[in-house]
This record gives C-alpha cells, structure tokens and sequence, in this order.
C-alpha cells in the first residue's frame, strides 16, 4: 500500500487519413477571412458581423494574412485588398490548397475516454508489474464527431514528442475506406495512478498522475470515474482487488475549479517573499495549478449549451412531449418509474414518431427486482412488436435512477422525477432543466452527446446499447467550426521569469504578475459565466465531489434542496460545514422532509432548523428537485445530497445523471424558482471571490510586458543596449507609462527605470506617445499640479480629490527627484526644463547652486518665478540663497533668501537668517574645516599610540626578574632609573607638556645606549644573539617615541581670524542645537522638494563637525 499503481491501459491501433497543411500555411479561418474578402466583405467590422466573432480575433487574423503578404491594408480607410497572387490562387481553388497533402498515420484509441495518443506510446505487451485495465467496450473512433475527432489528432499530434520533421498543421481527418483498413490490433498504454480509498465516504478514488500532459482533463476525469465505478460495481473482481491493494486511506479533497483558485490565490500570496533560488519550484507549482484552471476553463467554454428551466409537473409533461415531436432519428428515454396514465397520454405521439422511422430507446427500473406494471408492460411489448427495429426495450430493469429524455443528439430533458411517472393530480413542484444547442456552442451540446453514451453504457445489453447514435447527422456544421477557430476564453499566457537575471525587483514584477493573472483568469470565468451557460453531465458518483465542493468553498449563497433524507449522509460533518459556510457570509437555505433523529445520529443536522440567525433557512417539506446551488453554479439530477439513495443490487449501485450548470442568470432564475430571495450583489454580475485580487485599472498589457522587457533589456550586451531595446519596444506598447508604473512598484534599481523614463520621455518629446495613454495621481513621488489645470479637469473632480497629473509630468519630476538624489543638481536643471510647471523648473534651475557657482543672475530670475505663487518649490529657493551666501560668497544670496524664506520651516528660517548676516564675497571655509576635523583626527589616534606605548613599558618594567644574569639587571635598572629612557618615554606618554622636548633626547643607536648602561654600572658586555628580541622590543618604542614626538612638535595653522572664527562659531553652535531639526522638517516639505535641503545640511557637515569639536 502505497497508494500509487502503474495503470496498462488497452488501446486499439486505428489508422486515419489525416490532411495536413504547411507549417507556415493559413488556419481554417484565416481562408475564411480571405474568402470573405474576395466576396465584398473588406473591413474588419464586416467580418466580424459575418463570422460573429470578437474583433480582437479578425484583427489578429487579418494581421497574419497581411504578414504573410495575401492581403493589402489601406491604412487611411481600413479597408482590406487581396494581394495578386492570393486572388489567383483563391479562384485555382484556395490559399490553404496550394501545399496540403494526405498522410495515413496509425494512433492509439482509448475506448474509456474516447482520447487519441501517438502509435510509439504503445506496447504489445502490458508492462511488468502493471494493473491491466479490464477491456471496455466504451465508445469507438467512429462515434466521435468530425470536429472532436479532428480536435484529438490535433492534441495528439500536439504532444508527441517524436514530431520532428513532421508536419503538425492538421487540416481534416478521415477513416478512408473501410475495406482498405488494417486489422485491428492491440496496444497497452502505460499511466500512473494516485490510488486513496477517501475515509470520508468509503470510496475509492483514483488521479491519472499525467507528468506529460498527454491526457486531457475530461479524459482524466472520465477514466477516474470509470475506475471507481468498476471498483464499486465489482468489488470481488480481481483488477479491483489488486487496485485496492495499491490504496492509501485519508481524505480526498475534490479537484474542482474553486478548489483550484483558491490554491492558485494561496500560492500567488507567497510569491512577495520568495528568494530568487525559489522561483522555479515556485514557477512549477503555479504552471500545474494554472494549466488545471485553464483546462476547466476551456471545457467549461466548450460546454456552452442553451438552458430553460421547466417548473410544476405540467411543465414537465409539456417538455416531455416537445421533445417526442420533436424528434427525427431516436428518442432516448430513461424513467426509473412508469405511470400507465403518463405514457398511454404520450402514445400518440409516440406511435407517430415511430411511424416516421424514429427509433425509441427506453431504460426504466432502480433494483435488479423491480418490475413493470403490467398495462405498463403490455403497452410497451405492443410498440416492440410494431417496430421491431426501432424500439429498444427489455423487461430487465437497468438499474438507473436517471431522469431524462434525449431527443435525437441535440436536445435533452433532466430532471430528479421520473419523465414517464409526472401527475398533474399530485403536483409536487417537479423543475427541470431542457438543454438545447445555443448560437454561440456547438451544434450538439456535450452534455447530450455524454449521456447518449451513458445511455449506451447503462443499456442492459451492451450489443443493442451500441446501437445507439452518439452524434446527429451533420453536427458538425459552419457554427461547430468557428467555435473551434474561436477557440476558448482563457486568459493571458502565464508569467514566466528568467531566473538568471532575477532580483528582488524582478520577483515583485513575477509576483505581481501572476496575481493579476488570476485576475484575468476569474474575468475570464466570469464572461464565460455571465452569458451561455455551460452544461456538464455528471454521472454516477461524480457528483460527490461537486458536492462536497459547494460545502467547502466561501460563496455568498447555498442551497441544498431534496426529496429524501438519510442521518448517515445529513449528519454532523455536513451539518459544521452548512455552518461555516453561513458564518462565512452566505445566505444558506435548505428544503428536506422531516428528520430522523436515532440518539444522536442526525441531531446536529435536525438542530440547524433553528439556525435562522445564523444565515440557515429550513424548509420541511418534499422539494420538487434535487439539487445544490452555490453562487452561480447549479448541480440537479437524480442523486440526492441529503442520502445515499437506493441501490441495485447487494454488490452494485443504481446509475445517476445529472447536469452541472454554471451561469449566473440561469443560477438566478433557478434560485427564484425554489423561492430563494435574490443574494447580495447586482443581478446578473458574478461577485467576486473572497480574497481574490482587485482588477488593474490599467492596461492589462502592461503586466504582460513589464518582466519580460526588463528581462530583455537586461539581456542587452553594451553599455547602451539596455535604453536600446527600450526604444526598439517603446513603439509597440500601448501605454510605456503603465509599464514604467509597474517598474517603480516592483523597485527596479534606479539607474534601470532611469534609462527607461529617459527613452520614453525622449520618445514623448517627437510626439510618439500620447501624454493622455495613461493617467497618474497626484500621489506618486513629487507630482505637483500645474497651477491651472484644465477646466474638464476642475469641473470633473470631485472636492479634496487628488489632482489628475499627465504621465509625462510625473515621470519628469521622478528623473528631476533621483538626480537630486544622487547631488546631480546640473543634471536635474537640464530634466528640470521639460517640466510644464514653472515654478518646479525654476526650482530645478536654483538648485544647481549646490554643486557649482556662485549662480549669479540665473538665481534671481529663478527667485522671481518662485515668489509669484504659492508652490513649494519656494524652499528650494530660499535653501539655493543660502548656499550662494555661505558656499559661494554671492552677494545675491541675502536677497533671495529675503524674498523666499517665509516658505522655510522655523528651524530653517533661524538659519536663513544667519545666512543672511554673511557679508558678500566671503565663502565658508569649508577647506578649512575639513582639515581641522582631520588634524582632530589624527591627534584622536596619536594619543591611543601614546597610551599603547605606555602600556608597553609598564609591561617591560615587570620583567626584571626575568634577567638571571647581572648585565641584564642593570641594564633593565639603567632603563627604569631617574632619568632613565624608558621611564622619559613614559613620562612623555601620559604628560603631552613633556612631549616637545622628548625627541632631542632619544638615543640614535638604541644599542650603544644599552650597553653603555651595562658599562656605567661595571657589569660584563650583554651577548646580544641571545637578546636580539629583547633589544628590537626596546628600538621599536623608541621608533614609535621618536614618530609621535615629531607629530606633536608640529604647530597647529589657524583656522581663521579672530572675527570670521566668531561667525563660524555662531553657524555652527546654531547647527549643532538644531541639527536633528532641521533634517526633520527637511523630510516633511513636499517630495521632492526637501532633498536639495538634505544636500544643503550634507555640504555643513564639515562645520557642524568642527562646532561640535570646539564644543
């Protein structure tokens, strides 16, 4: 047991002719579109109403016509030309026919599933150790229409990976003739299985682990499903067995598409803190979990049926009977219960079916004991015996609880009553739900071709049940093929990063980009919801899973309607989630008939009939449905929520059909007829899901181009190719300022969105970019308003709304603020002179005077502009007056501080003030400062030299014990003596008034010096190869001695004289107190207008350090 098993599949080999087209050749519909053309249909709003698609898709045809040269494109009228060539060709026959040519390929068919696979996947031999998978007779080749048919050679083709060198545009496919066939053969085709027995139902439930992508969903979902049924159908079958053997035990969550969103949404919440070494396991588990939504996506769009809900048993007989004269080719009918009454009443019609050559297929019975009435019997075996050929009937019960009726393979009726049993004296408010082909689905709808093959499965003798017809004649028609050329509603391709040029600004951009992703994915969900509805069939235990979906998932509405009720299904598991999902907000409402309550078995779910406060509405009573609504998807058939229903047999179970239906209006109008009052939202418009993320209110392109054109950028060899393919792109964005938006809020280095706002204002300046593509707000960095913005504007905005600012202008004072950032105030003058405000150009104009002056004229005319309005560029002004006076000894400073420093802080006007005292043509000396600060310096590391050298000496001092010898005692006595070297050295080290006169005093041959010490005290010379460290030990101190004496001997150069020392004082006492303040209000003037302040302070540093120093 270890819950996975290798799975041989039987397949047979079946040869197809198959019409391939060039590689590079036309689609189906862009020779449509040609054709079109060549008919009189020369816009694209001609076509689009000739082929009823999105216009999105014909310009995207017509773009690929004109590149391939078969059509001319008159850009001043829009109107479409077919090229020379392309009309000769079209009238030899078609575009498409020039390069086609007709192979046979041989495939493998799986009969469960109906799905074809590439010849080479097969063996002739079921591999070693595999489950070999009971043979099924299912459906053949030959029952899959034209274009489901073409659709899986197309998947086939798709994915094999032996496809080199073989073309893959598949045009059409055909069987050939038959006589000329080969023999039929057999293949085993090799898939793993997930195999669980779900401890929650006591079922087992298997996955197709499809590592390949070869199966696709509803192949997987259809084999999963084949799988558990012949497991509860044969549970003593020896395949079942062993497949048991292979199985875990816990609980299995249903793989649903809002179980999938919410795990797409929970993976997309983590991806702001991944590192860069975790985006691809990340990137995997995104691209599994989007390509399983998308999937569902796509099958749902395909499924697109139209749906009309019938109520009350009159309604029910009226829909029975339309679809029996409606009929042309067969009528399929499965009615568990038979009431003589109900059928003598619809024999006529009937009878005149049959006489028309309609052929009539009949499943009734629940129990392999049941039996038919015998008016019932008699009436039936009369029909049989008219129309041998055409009645399909057994006194065998098919052991089904299916209600529905088929008409031909188009059009079918479901239900949870039996169609042939309705009353009209014993109404029970039956509902029901007629599906029917819709304009924008297939000719067919799925849902009814599926239950034909049910119908075909479930027939009690396999060999009439085939006689079955699964498609219509001509289902395939022009309506079938454009749907196919539509193709699904899904969304954009997923966002995939370059892991070797990530950062953590390209991880903001990869997360961002899947979350608005998911976003596109339930816009998408939502149109494919908000129009035709989609119709899935759901058969036999299928149901469980969508169930248990509904009572797991937040919604905003759930009902749970039934006609029975079992304890052991209503009990108190499914009572807590009924709760959880009120508490979550819903609006819950629930109709059964009475409970029954054994001890505690059931009691919990008995006491929600007193949980009115909490969001539950019970209702006691036989519902005339069984169904489950939750939000706008609606699962109804034969098989009950509330229980487990009958059973066929001791070791079998009664087939169930039903229908899941997901669209808004129609959940709507289901709702309103179980009396279920409107939830909350608009009607008609899904509400969102909980915690989904909110739509962009760009444009959607942004996110799509936004990583992958830094990625390239980045991939740019030279100095230059990163602005290169900037501008080689720019052309082909719709709105550059969304995507520079997005750069800025992931954090993209500087110097990159730098050369990205410098292209696209560049391109800006030739008029390539509309100013109006995108919008920004008053509240990105260092926006300020024009001072008169437009009238619409004014008029259009409401009172204390942010200003609407142009891109062009946001983006220029963002370049303006990261060159003040940087100090490159020249630089921001330049930017500076494409801003449409003249007060912020004025601004970037008198900054310069921060990194060079002095400014002279250009700093008045810039105080002018500045002091005629209100904007708070003014203090950058009164800040560039101050750096005149005190940087530049200007004498226009003092003046344009007078004129502007009422828009300065209080701390920064006390400044200004003093700046103003400055008299002209007297610069700071800011030289100066810097080389007292560094003098201070090394006078700082002086003194810790002079201290580590005493501590050198008081450590020599304790050795004398050390010398066992005399000479080296009095050596060591002559050091330490009065006067002695080491103890002058000392003395200098701790008194700097002894230091000056320390240096003349220092031995130069420290050597001679210790053995004259020796000798003065009449002691033998030293051998000094055995005290050669000794003797370095003492050199060094007196090196060091000798360097920091010469240091200290050297005269201090004044800083200045007298007068100016007292003004320098004064600044820098002022700075000192007020320093911290004065970059407090610096930070709180408006972005970015406090960071030439902040560039200001920094050009102080040097006297706020000297002031502190003096202090």
């Amino acid at each position: 047991m270890n819950g996975t098993a290798q799975l041989a599949v039987p397949c047979r080999l079946v040869a197809l002719k198959v019409l391939l087209g060039p590689e590079s050749g036309l689609t189906t519909l862009e020779d449509l579109v040609a054709r079109a053309i060549a008919a009189g249909r020369t816009t694209v709003e001609s076509q689009v109403d000739l082929f009823r698609l999105p216009e999105r898709i014909i310009v995207d045809v017509v773009h690929s016509l004109w590149s391939k040269g078969h059509i001319l494109v008159r850009f001043d009228s829009g109107d479409l030309e077919l090229a020379d060539g392309a009309r000769d060709m079209l009238t030899e026959g078609g575009l498409r026919d020039a390069a086609t040519v007709q192979e046979t390929r041989r495939f493998l068919f799986e009969p469960v599933t109906g799905q074809l696979f590439p010849e080479w996947r097969g063996k002739r031999f079921a591999p070693e150790g595999s489950l070999e998978l009971p043979a099924h007779q299912g459906v053949t080749e030959a029952d899959l229409s034209a274009g489901d048919l073409l659709e899986a050679v197309q998947a086939a083709i798709r994915h094999d990976r032996r496809r080199r060198g073989f073309r893959q545009n598949v045009l059409d496919v055909g069987f050939g003739s038959p006589v000329l066939r080969p023999p039929e053969e057999l293949r085993w085709l090799s898939v793993r299985l997930a195999v669980r027995v779900d401890t929650a139902r006591d079922v087992l439930s298997v996955t197709l682990i499809d590592d390949e992508h070869m199966w696709g969903m509803r192949a997987r979902q259809r084999m999963a499903e084949h799988l558990a049924g012949l497991a509860e159908e044969q549970p003593d079958h020896e395949f079942v067995r062993k497949l048991n053997g292979r199985a875990d035990r816990g609980l299995v969550p249903a793989e649903t598409l809002d179980r999938l969103l919410d795990q797409l949404l929970a993976q997309i919440a983590t991806l702001p803190g991944k590192r860069v070494d975790q985006i691809d396991e990340a990137q995997q588990r995104l691209e599994r979990l989007a390509a399983g939504v998308e999937e569902r996506i796509v099958d749902a769009d395909r499924g697109r049926a139209g749906v009309v809900l019938v109520e009350r048993a009159a309604g029910y007989l009226w829909a029975v009977e339309e679809l029996i004269r409606s009929a042309t080719t067969q009528l399929v009918v499965s009615s568990p219960l038979i009431r003589y009454s109900t059928l003598n009443a619809l024999l006529p019609a009937l009878t005149d079916r049959l006489a028309k050559g309609v052929g009539l297929v009949l499943l009734w019975g629940r129990s392999a004991a049941d039996t038919l009435p015998t008016p019932v019997r008699t009436a039936l075996n009369e029909l049989k015996a008219r129309y041998p050929t055409q009645v399909l009937f057994e006194d065998r019960s098919a052991q089904t609880d299916a209600c529905l009726v088929v008409q031909d393979a188009t059009r079918a009726l479901f239900g949870s009553q039996s169609p042939l049993h309705a009353d009209l004296a014993n109404d029970q408010g039956e509902i029901g739900v007629l599906v029917e082909p819709a304009a924008d689905g297939p000719a067919a709808p799925r849902c009814v071709a599926d239950a034909l093959l049910w119908a075909r499965k479930a027939y009690p003798f396999a060999a009439d049940g085939a006689r079955i017809q699964l498609q219509p004649d001509g289902a395939e028609d022009g309506a079938g093929a454009r749907r196919r050329a539509r193709g699904a509603n899904a969304p954009e391709p997923w966002p995939t990063p370059d892991k070797s040029l990530a950062d953590e600004a390209a991880v903001r951009l990869w997360a961002e980009s899947w979350a608005e992703y998911h976003t596109a994915v339930l816009d998408s969900l939502a149109r494919s919801t908000g129009g035709t509805p989609s119709v899935e069939l759901v058969r036999d235990s299928a149901h469980r899973d969508l169930i248990s979906s509904a009572l797991t998932t937040r919604s905003r509405r759930l009902a749970v309607t039934d006609d029975r009720i079992d304890p052991r299904v209503a009990n108190d598991l499914m009572a807590r989630r009924v709760r959880d999902v009120a508490a979550g907000g819903a609006s819950v409402h629930l109709v059964h008939p009475q409970t029954h309550v054994s001890g505690k078995i059931g009691k919990a779910f008995a006491e929600l009939l007193t949980a009115q406060e909490a969001g539950i509405h019970v209702q006691r009573r036989r519902a005339g449905v069984r169904a489950v609504l939750s939000d706008d998807s609606v699962l109804l058939g034969s098989f009950s929520p509330l229980s487990e229903g009958p059973r066929g047999n001791a070791a079998g179970r009664v087939g169930q059909v039903g229908i899941h239906v997901r669209g808004v209006d129609f959940a709507d109008a289901f709702a309103a007829a179980l009396g279920i009052p409107p939830g909350p939202g608009r009607p008609g418009v899904p509400t969102p899901r909980p915690g989904a993320p909110a739509a962009p209110g760009r444009s959607r392109a942004a996110r799509s181009v936004a990583l992958p054109l830094l990625e390239q950028a980045r991939r740019a060899a030279g100095r230059d190719g990163f602005a290169s393919v900037i501008g080689e792109r720019i052309g082909e964005l719709d709105d550059p300022w969304a995507v520079l938006d997005r750069w800025e809020n992931a954090r993209v280095p500087a110097a990159e969105l730098r050369r990205g706002v410098a292209v696209v204002l560049g391109r800006d300046d030739d008029g390539a970019i509309d100013d109006g593509a995108g919008t920004g707000t008053g509240a990105g960095p260092g926006v300020e308003p024009a001072p008169e913005p437009a009238p619409e504007a004014e008029d259009g905005a409401e009172d204390g709304a942010e200003p609407v600012v142009p891109p062009r202008e946001r983006w220029t004072v963002w370049l303006v603020a990261d060159a003040w950032r940087r100090r490159a105030f020249v630089e921001a003058a330049v930017v500076g002179r494409l801003l449409t405000d003249p007060a912020a150009a004025a601004a970037c104009a008198a900054a310069t005077g921060l990194e060079v002056g002095p400014l002279k004229d250009l700093l008045v005319d810039s105080a002018l502009i500045l002091a005629e309005g209100g904007s708070p560029a003014r203090a950058v002004g009164a800040v560039a007056g101050m750096a005149e006076t005190l940087l530049w000894g200007g004498p226009e400073g003092s003046e344009v501080i007078g004129m502007l420093a009422g828009a300065l802080p209080d701390r920064w006007r006390r400044l200004g003030a003093l700046a103003a005292e400055r008299e002209p043509g007297r610069p700071l000396p800011m030289k100066a400062f810097t080389a007292a600060m560094a003098h201070a310096a090394d006078r700082a590391a002086a003194e810790t030299a002079w201290a580590d050298l005493a501590g050198q000496i008081d450590h020599i001092e304790r050795l004398r014990g050390r010398f066992d010898f005399d000479a080296g005692q009095a050596m060591h006595d002559g050091l330490f003596g009065p006067r002695g070297l080491l103890v002058d050295i000392r003395a200098a080290a701790r008194d700097g008034q002894l230091r000056p006169s320390l240096e003349p005093a220092l031995p130069r041959n420290v050597r001679r010096h210790l053995d004259e010490l020796v000798a003065a005290a009449g002691k033998a010379p030293i051998a000094w190869r055995s005290q050669l460290t000794f003797q370095r030990r003492i050199e060094s101190i007196v090196r060091t001695a000798r360097e920091l004496a010469a240091t200290e001997a050297e005269s201090e150069v004044s800083l200045t004289a007298p007068q100016e020392l007292q003004y320098c004082r004064r600044l820098g006492a002022e700075l000192a107190t007020s320093w911290d303040e004065l970059f407090s209000e610096a930070g709180g003037v408006t972005e970015p207008y406090g960071l030439p302040m902040i560039a200001f302070l920094e050009r102080l540093r040097p006297l706020f350090d000297w002031s502190r120093e003096q202090w």
